[in-house]
């Protein structure tokens, strides 16, 4: 059965993010960034500094969502962050920043 997660003192506890490979990425190659939450049935966001809203968002099975980045250009630079929200439009805190430097 789904764990599902209710927390009425406020956020839920925030994922942990990561990209792979770390370091400097040339323009065209590829990046994946990685979030891992504590609740498993829940929606992962990520965000990028600046954008309005989330670029995109994934449902995985599993406790770590993937955001894979293929033929980086300068402008996908920059700084990111993930987040999940469950099934009663609860949000966690947002991840600590993670850079891409193209």
């Amino acid at each position: 059965m789904p764990v599902l997660f209710v927390n009425p003192g406020g956020p839920d506890p925030k994922p942990s993010i990561s990209i792979s490979p770390a370091g400097v990425i040339p323009v065209g190659g590829n990046v994946t960034i990685r979030c891992r939450r504590q609740y498993q049935d829940t929606r992962t966001l990520l965000y990028k500094h600046g954008a309005r809203n989330y670029l995109n968002y994934t449902d995985p099975a599993g406790s770590e969502a993937e955001f894979p980045i293929r033929t980086l250009s300068r402008e996908q630079g920059g700084s990111y962050r993930c987040r999940y929200t469950d099934r009663s439009g609860n949000y966690s805190e947002p991840s600590d920043p993670v850079e891409i430097i193209v």
